[in-house]
């Protein structure tokens, strides 16, 4: 992954409010308090439903894929703040 793209994945994580999927996940959600951590997981899960919307129920799938949705959505819109400005 390129340096570009990098920046847009923690770009538009950040904007979404969500730890960025490309980083330690467990040790920056230990890091916030428990309220923060919450709204946090369960921004995360709303991310990757929208993102599966294709009848595939979310337990039924792998870690790697939802990371992997993770990361295409705040690429997404990682791209969209960086190509407005």
């Amino acid at each position: 992954m390129d340096n570009q793209s990098e920046f847009e994945i923690v770009m538009g994580a950040l904007e979404l409010g969500i730890v960025p999927p490309n980083r330690s996940i467990s040790k920056s959600l230990e890091a916030m308090n428990p309220v923060e951590r919450r709204i946090c997981k369960r921004k995360y899960r709303k991310i990757i439903r929208k993102g599966l919307m294709q009848g595939v129920a979310y337990k039924d799938v792998n870690a790697t894929r939802r990371r992997g949705i993770a990361i295409l959505a705040c690429m997404k819109r990682g791209y969209q703040i960086v190509e407005v400005k």
